[in-house]
């Protein structure tokens, strides 16, 4: 058993060590986002059902009648203080709105759930989803922008596609959020199953973090 002395020395060596990664003004620059990290082809089974994107998507602004036989534009929102409608907020049910020749300075949006006064948050492609609880009230934070919410064991965390539908994150994007090489999730794959690999993303540790207060030493 340590000796108090040994404790005293211990624990005076471990707050300098906390002092010095604190005081460290000087931050490392992200410059990698959460789009960059998807893969370009998933399979079906990875996006939220209809019934789900139902339950996941503010709706309450306009009503839906059982039986509609013409699509049209569902706005939904609006995200500007004039109120433009280059800054409107689309329900995915709906059909697009014509495209102009300046969109591409403002991207679509769809409103998700959150349990805010306002109700939803605003999300575009390449937005961070919290899949769990979906129809929930409970939760906020439901939407990164351009980045991911934290990964966990189970995999609920999902991202907003290019035609605006969420999708859970497949298990290689979560290895590769962790600062993992695809060529070692690929060995991984050979021998365990989509719900291993989850477990293993989320227990995980991110390799640049390590390496970034490792450096501090």
């Amino acid at each position: 058993m340590a000796s108090i002395d040994e404790l005293r020395t211990w624990a005076q060596e471990n707050v300098k060590l906390i002092n010095i990664l604190t005081l460290e003004k000087k931050r490392e620059v992200v410059t990698i986002s959460l789009i960059d990290i998807l893969e370009e082809e998933v399979e079906e089974k990875f996006y939220l059902t209809k019934e789900k994107m139902d339950n996941f998507v503010y709706k309450e602004n306009y009503e839906q009648t059982e039986i509609d036989l013409e699509p049209s534009i569902n706005v939904i929102g609006n995200t500007s203080n004039t109120g433009h409608r280059s800054h409107d907020v689309h329900d995915v049910d709906g059909i697009s709105p014509t495209i102009a020749a300046r969109d591409y300075k403002g991207p679509k949006q769809i409103a998700i759930k959150e349990n805010t006064k306002k109700g939803y948050v605003e999300a575009t492609e390449g937005d961070g989803v919290r899949l769990d609880h979906i129809g929930g009230t409970t939760g906020r934070g439901r939407v990164q922008k351009k980045s991911s919410p934290t990964l966990t064991t189970s995999g609920n965390v999902g991202a907003v596609t290019e035609d605006l539908r969420i999708r859970k994150l497949t298990p290689k994007e979560c290895i590769r959020l962790q600062g993992i090489p695809d060529e070692l999730f690929d060995r991984a794959q050979k021998v365990n199953s989509d719900s291993q690999l989850y477990k293993q993303a989320g227990n995980s540790v991110t390799v640049n973090v390590i390496h970034a207060i490792a450096k501090k030493f």
